[in-house]
């Protein structure tokens, strides 16, 4: 089944009740440590016995044991709680040091007989104490728990060698334990190895707590990490394990009062102790058989779900027109059709981050649109950019706007990021068109009001002009000098008037378009008119013009004049474009036949279009030429749309730039302009 992945933080794998099941225990353990250690501290400093907990005939726990006892503790405490803070772990570190290093010390006095002055320093006791080396001095299996528990307290603050922190808990664990079954079973050779190697009752159960819960501190690290794990064989260990340690023990703990109580003879009492442990035994094995075949049988019924969910994935998602990949480590683990009509065909495992046909501009965006895709680290997010799905930046008419939407999902068991795309070139267009359309709407009206208040007076300075050109004609010469430089004066005039004239009419002329007149037009001989037309200009401006034109083309519905004007814009941009340049100056007209559609190209040697100019060159009023005013392409533009065509920019062969218009064969009839 695919579902999102829990906000758990626990390590995938493991099981998240027992590991909080480890922390609860360890904060218990840690609790009860510094509990006793600290009315044994009181009850030395104080003279309070009770606090001291000593039973008639028993040892009584020394000052340095508690101290101990405190200080593992705190550290246990501060490490079940797992700290991020540097200074905790160093508290923590620096607690289990001194309680190991108390421990070693007085291993040292054991093994040499010496008195390092640690005994009596918290309080005195009074010679020949009950079970005691030297006054004030715990037992050595005492020092030897609180040395193992310390240095694996230690590590742990270090977070490093928790195999090791196994063994030690475990051995100081079961030192401590050998003493408890000795006050349970009040067995004087189970109390102590020798004559000063007792423990005293709750200095022991404290330790056996202390051990526990340090070791339970490694969770999914060192021995524990079998036990840990969601796996079957890990839930029959937990459910086992209890079982295995503490039957026998309660078993040989009722076998011995019954002997002792004179219930039953020794020896019945050892042979029901046997068949009631094999039958305690024998049932806790079946029941976690049966708890464990319950298991399997869930998952087995999760996998069918998960494989059906999984089909039911693929079948929808096979048939969506919605471009879906989903990426795991890093990788395209699937795909559907739709996504490989979009991208193109990805293998399987690819790197998302090694697609390098996205848009020069979009390249920050989508670093950090690959960024997201990491299960776990990053929320559902969407996102827009431009590629090229044929891997060529150049071809600006194979650009794609693509929106993404990423989130993070599960599949086939695992964490995972399912991208799901859509191509929205057309609705960019659309949005574009609609842009452009509010542009011309506003231009339409303040042109219609800029024209009427320039052509009024500018007729009647045209009109003037006329009246004095008149006049000068009529004159008697006195002056053939002076009247020569006003006539160049007044024939300037006029040139600037006509010029003002020439720019208003093409103003107005774009925003108000003239209809196209669309009959059965040979493309090569509109062609052909338009380049005799610039071919004298070229000449002059040496520039080599040639001309390339597929024979058999099929007439196409469209206005000649129109395409003419088309043609005569793009040849005089490309001839002005290379004005400036050294070398040789050369421009190509082409055309040819893709598909359903006529070609015409016009190729030169210029500095070419950037990339990142491409699509604004189209826009009214964009130029990049000094006293240009930006409509020559915009009108191209409209002429081409109105004719059901497209026009777009390369590069040509030549290293310069490239336009190409395709209009279709069999355009649908219209004559109206379109609108964008």
């Amino acid at each position: 089944m695919m579902v999102p992945p829990s906000s758990n933080q626990e390590p995938a794998g493991y099981d998240g009740k027992f590991l909080a099941l480890c922390r609860f225990f360890s904060g218990a353990a840690a609790i009860l440590s510094l509990l006793v250690g600290s009315l044994t501290l009181l009850g030395w400093i104080l003279g309070i016995k009770i606090f001291l907990w000593t039973l008639p005939g028993t040892i009584v726990m020394k000052a340095n044991a508690g101290l101990a006892l405190l200080l593992s503790g705190v550290a246990l405490l501060v490490i079940a709680g797992e700290p991020e803070r540097r200074s905790l772990r160093w508290l923590a570190g620096s607690c289990a040091f001194l309680a190991g290093l108390l421990g070693l010390l007085t291993l040292i006095e054991h093994a040499t007989g010496a008195n390092l002055g640690i005994d009596q320093l918290l309080a005195v006791e009074p010679p020949h104490a009950l079970k005691t080396a030297s006054p004030g001095r715990m037992a050595p299996n005492a020092a030897l728990c609180f040395t193992l528990v310390g240095m694996s307290l230690v590590l742990l603050a270090l977070r490093r060698g928790y195999r090791i922190v196994s063994w030690m808990t475990i051995v100081s664990g079961t030192i401590a334990f050998l003493a408890l079954m000795g006050y349970a079973y009040a067995s004087e050779s189970l109390i102590g190895f020798g004559s000063y190697t007792h423990i005293a009752a709750q200095a022991a159960l404290a330790l056996l707590a202390l051990s526990a819960g340090t070791l339970f501190c490694t969770k999914e690290n060192g021995l524990m990490e079998p036990l840990a794990r969601s796996d079957a064989g890990s839930r029959m260990a937990r459910r086992l394990m209890p079982a295995v340690i503490l039957i026998p023990f309660l078993l040989a703990l009722l076998r011995y009062e019954s002997y002792r109580r004179g219930l039953v003879p020794d020896e019945f009492g050892v042979a029901v102790m046997v068949i009631v442990g094999m039958v305690v035994l024998a049932v806790v094995v079946w029941r976690n058989a049966v708890a464990l075949n319950r298991f399997d049988a869930g998952r087995r019924s999760q996998e069918r779900e998960l494989r059906a969910s999984e089909e039911r994935f693929r079948t929808v998602v096979e048939h969506s027109p919605v471009g879906v990949f989903i990426v795991q480590d890093g990788r395209i683990v699937f795909q559907n059709p739709a996504q490989r009509k979009l991208f193109g065909a990805i293998p399987e495992g690819f790197e998302i981050g090694n697609f390098r046909d996205v848009h020069p501009e979009d390249a920050g965006k989508f670093r950090a649109f690959l960024q997201a895709i990491r299960p776990g680290e990053s929320p559902t997010r969407e996102v827009e950019f431009r590629f090229f799905p044929s891997g060529k930046e150049s071809e600006g008419a194979d650009m794609r706007w693509v929106h993404a939407h990423i989130g993070p999902i599960e599949y086939n068991g695992r964490a995972a990021m399912v991208v799901a795309m859509i191509d929205i070139t057309n609705a960019k267009e659309m949005e574009q068109a609609a842009l452009r359309q509010e542009k011309l709407a506003v231009l339409g009206k303040t042109t219609a009001g800029i024209a009427h208040e320039i052509r009024n007076p500018l007729s009647s300075i045209i009109m003037n002009l006329s009246l004095v050109e008149n006049l000068l004609e009529e004159a008697v010469v006195t002056a053939p000098e002076e009247w020569e430089i006003v006539r160049k004066s007044l024939t300037a005039a006029r040139t600037a008037s006509g010029r003002i004239e020439g720019v208003i009419g093409r103003v107005v002329g774009f925003v108000k378009p003239t209809r196209p007149l669309l009959g059965c037009t040979e493309v090569n001989t509109a062609v052909g008119e338009a380049v005799e037309l610039v071919a004298v200009l070229l000449r002059d401006s040496r520039i080599r013009l040639e001309t390339a034109l597929s024979g058999g083309l099929p007439p196409c519905k469209a206005d000649p004049q129109l395409i003419g004007q088309v043609l005569l814009n793009l040849i005089t941009n490309a001839a002005q474009a290379m004005e400036k340049r050294d070398g040789e100056k050369k421009i190509e007209v082409s055309t040819g036949r893709e598909e359903d559609a006529i070609v015409i190209k016009v190729a030169d040697s210029g500095p070419g279009v950037a990339e990142n100019l491409r699509r604004k060159i189209f826009d009214p009023f964009y130029t990049t030429k000094e006293l240009g005013t930006g409509l020559g392409l915009s009108i191209c533009y409209r002429i081409v749309k109105d004719h059901s065509g497209t026009i777009d920019v390369g590069t040509s062969r030549f290293g310069g730039a490239e336009f190409t218009v395709r209009l279709p064969s069999s355009p649908a009839p219209s004559t109206v302009p379109s609108t964008y």
